[in-house]
């Protein structure tokens, strides 16, 4: 291969642009200082006492760069940690250990998201203060506090990302600036500090070794500071006067520094790319290309017999994402093509970590797209490598991707097909405030692609924008329109009931307007049905379920509840599943009074109760705990003769089977029986008492058991039936007691009417009593006042008092007619003798 394979040409006829690049921060910081000083120094003497010994990396601290090179990030944090917790905090291991554990924290931070930040970097500051806040004089305190340093720095440079495409951010580009300028103070003032150590030690003649390390950590600091001074020009716009002052210091520090750290090629090699990336951003790509030029020609030559390039094992990451940002710039796209194939060959996606070189290697697939003839498969080109750049990089280097996309291509955007640039586009328009722009873009582009998951992450996208332009609405329509229209795909499922949680915020924003919630509340509760019906078998119908049964519920609506939490596919329906339907449809049945006040039973629940029993199959194994409760609770006799006490599992039910078909039920299994199903199943009792009156004495029996000592009616009307008025009138008394004082008169009017039906003339006038006491209460004219009066009559015609009850009639209708033709004509009827 020709040894000028990699040399960059001058491009007179070009103008150079300024373009904003960013530099790598975090890495092993003592490793490097240890390996430039191995390069440069003589061998060291090894002294007798160990805190005179060179700090040499520890056995397995050298794998760490490997580590992270690969990914690895969780397998080099722990090996990092293994060492910093096995040495003694005053030694030079634990500093070793403490610089190599933040390194890896901080390569951690800059791929977590950003929200993510404060936990990682107080993680990554804590080995560093662990040691310092230990030994404040530890021998390696200049390492540690330089770490310390390159952290801020490292966070600085994340956060100029975000502000260089956050507009309106003047506070916040001012706090990073602040930090930046204290940061470059310290460490010129680290760097003295490390100056005055090397010339003492000069003076007292030290062993080389220490020297070499000391010097190879000044070199380190020198770079750092210029390293400080390019990040400062980042969070000023490219070619504005600020910018170009920063570039412009940056570069006569790095001239400095040069002349500083001659015998130490590792980081002369670090400041001529610094001085190149300078000069760039000062519009001077010429003098940027001679300067760079002897690092490529010394790395050419060192290949020049191989057949393939080796550039990229030459040259550091940052050095050649600048090689190939110049051959851009330049206009040189085979010559940048070629340095990129020195490290990613016919593989990109599995080359090593590269992170400037991944951002470089986007900027040469822009450049190479323009003036193309085949534009679609370049946008996918640069999506695809845009996605690679998140998935090698994270959070971070997706975002800094994003930023050139946006910056390159410019006009461009609005005609690109691919979602990952549309992606960036939208991103782009909602950190400037476009957020109805950003919308438009996504919504489009989700319902023009035919690939479902591309359709849901640029909806997702979409409704994130709309939402955020204050469109609600429009945004969980555009979820639902992209959900229905990819409805074969699962993972549409998921999307669909997102769709139904953006307009429940909604709905709950607009908690005033009544009529609003209520519309959008049953839309919210057909989504989750629709939910249900199109993916039943996906993860998010489960949760469309729960969530539709407990709107359902707190809205008032216990049967529908029931009927959503119902299984509909029998064959993969979970024992939870159905006794949690069996669960509800109890509650819902419960709700309703089997049994009327004036002991009468209602159809309508035992028409409810066939339509529950539906929901549980005989022919289903699974349904029988849950349609054996229902039966036993709530099902009519035909049913309950066609059961087997025997073959019923669970104790109260056989027992209440058992009761109910005349049959030795033994005692009440009660504990752990809810009160609900207590009381259900004494109405139940109760209505088998009313069906067959010759039975009432056992069954009234049973129905004390179930109410024990609670007073409640059924409980009064058991003592009816077994020949107990008055204690029956007892417990009436207390049943009144227990209910509100507004409720007290209409309970009274109810205790009367269960106390009427005792066959004891005693009994009866104890409830013409009440029903006396009760409409004294009501008010007069009302129609629970007639309803009162009404049963007044019926009391005094089973007392055989019809002269009396002739005398209320006319008297009723004289003075308080009533307004119902109903009432009024069974009125007129009492009151003809």
């Amino acid at each position: 291969m020709s040894t000028n394979s990699f040399v960059l040409r001058r491009s007179p006829s070009k103008r150079p642009g300024i373009v904003l690049a960013l530099a790598l921060a975090g890495w092993l910081l003592f490793a490097e200082v240890h390996k430039a000083a191995s390069q440069s120094a003589a061998p060291a003497e090894v002294s007798a006492r160990s805190d005179d010994r060179a700090a040499a990396p520890l056995p397995g601290l050298e794998t760490i760069p490997v580590l992270v090179g690969q990914g690895m990030l969780d397998q080099a944090e722990a090996l990092a940690r293994k060492h910093l917790d096995a040495a003694v905090l005053s030694s030079d291991e634990a500093a070793q250990g403490a610089v190599a554990l933040a390194s890896v924290r901080v390569t951690k931070l800059l791929r977590a998201p950003l929200d993510q930040q404060p936990v990682h970097l107080e993680a990554a500051r804590e080995p560093l203060l662990r040691v310092l806040r230990a030994y404040p004089d530890h021998r390696r305190a200049a390492w540690l506090r330089f770490q310390q340093a390159a952290i801020d720095v490292a966070v600085a440079k994340r956060q100029a990302v975000v502000l260089t495409v956050t507009p309106g951010a003047d506070r916040q580009r001012l706090e990073v600036l602040a930090v930046l300028i204290e940061r470059g103070r310290d460490l010129q003032a680290l760097e003295q500090e490390v100056a005055e150590q090397i010339a003492i030690a000069f003076e007292q003649r030290d062993r080389s070794a220490w020297i070499d390390e000391l010097m190879a950590l000044r070199n380190a600091i020198a770079v750092k500071r210029v390293e400080t001074l390019l990040q400062r020009g980042e969070l000023f716009a490219a070619g504005s006067d600020d910018a170009l002052a920063a570039a412009a210091e940056a570069q006569q520090t790095a001239i400095t520094a040069m002349s500083l750290v001659r015998g130490d090629p590792v980081r002369q090699a670090e400041l001529v790319r610094m001085r190149c990336e300078a000069l760039l951003r000062m519009g001077q790509v010429e003098q940027a290309v001679d300067v760079l030029q002897p690092l490529l020609a010394a790395a050419a030559d060192s290949t020049a017999d191989s057949q393939q390039p080796a550039l990229a094992g030459k040259l550091n990451d940052p050095t050649l994402a600048l090689a190939v940002r110049l051959a851009v710039e330049q206009n040189q796209i085979p010559l940048a093509e070629r340095l990129l194939a020195s490290h990613y060959g016919d593989h990109p996606t599995e080359a090593a970590a590269a992170p400037e070189s991944d951002l470089a290697r986007l900027r040469f697939l822009i450049a190479q797209s323009r003036g193309s003839t085949n534009d679609q498969q370049h946008q996918q080109a640069i999506g695809a490598w845009m996605e690679a750049i998140r998935q090698r990089g994270g959070d971070f280097a997706q975002r800094r991707a994003e930023t050139i996309v946006v910056e390159l291509l410019g006009q461009s955007l609005a005609d690109s097909t691919d979602p990952r640039i549309v992606l960036a586009k939208a991103a782009a328009d909602l950190r400037a405030g476009n957020a109805m722009q950003a919308a438009e873009q996504l919504r489009s582009a989700a319902h023009g692609t035919t690939d479902p998951i591309v359709a849901k992450q640029l909806a997702i996208a979409g409704a994130a924008a709309l939402s955020r332009a204050g469109q609600q609405s429009a945004a969980a329509e555009l979820l639902r329109e992209i959900s229905l229209a990819h409805q074969q795909t699962p993972e549409m499922a998921e999307l669909h009931l997102q769709a139904a949680v953006l307009l429940d915020q909604l709905t709950r924003a607009a908690a005033t307007d009544p009529a609003a919630v209520s519309s959008e509340t049953e839309t919210v509760d057909q989504l989750l049905r629709q939910t249900l019906q199109l993916w039943p078998g996906d993860p998010a119908a489960e949760q469309a379920r729960s969530w539709l049964v407990a709107r359902l519920l707190a809205n008032g609506k216990p049967v529908e509840a029931a009927i959503a939490a119902s299984p509909h596919d029998f064959s993969t329906a979970t024992d939870q599943q159905w006794g949690t339907a069996a669960s509800l449809w109890i509650q819902a049945l419960a709700a309703i009074p089997l049994v009327n006040s004036d002991l009468t039973v209602d159809p309508a629940v035992e028409r409810l109760a066939l339509q529950a029993l539906a929901h549980f199959p005989a022919q289903v194994p699974a349904a029988a705990a849950g349609r054996q409760r229902l039966i036993a609770l709530f099902g009519g006799g035909e049913f309950i003769a066609a059961m087997s006490p025997s073959a019923i599992e669970e104790n109260f039910v056989r027992w209440l089977v058992a009761v109910r078909r005349g049959e030795a039920a033994g005692v009440l299994p009660i504990a752990g029986i809810a009160p609900l199903i207590r009381q259900a199943a004494a109405a139940r009792l109760i209505a088998d008492g009313i069906a067959t009156p010759s039975r009432r004495g056992a069954l009234g029996a049973a129905i004390e058991q179930l109410a024990g000592d609670e007073p409640t009616l059924e409980r009064a009307v058991a003592l009816l039936w077994t020949d107990r008025w008055q204690d029956a009138d007892v417990v009436l008394d207390r049943w009144v007691q227990d209910r509100g004082i507004a409720d007290r008169p209409a309970a009274t009017m109810t205790a009367a009417l269960v106390l009427r039906h005792a066959p004891h003339r005693d009994a009866k006038h104890r409830a013409l009593a009440r029903l006396t006491a009760a409409s004294a209460q009501l008010p007069l004219g009302s129609d629970t006042w007639h309803q009162s009066k009404l049963a007044t009559l019926e009391v005094l015609s089973e007392l055989d008092q019809q002269a009396e009850a002739v005398r209320l009639a006319r008297y009723i209708l004289l003075t308080r007619p009533p307004k119902d033709p109903a009432v009024q004509a069974r009125y007129q009827s009492w009151s003809e003798p």
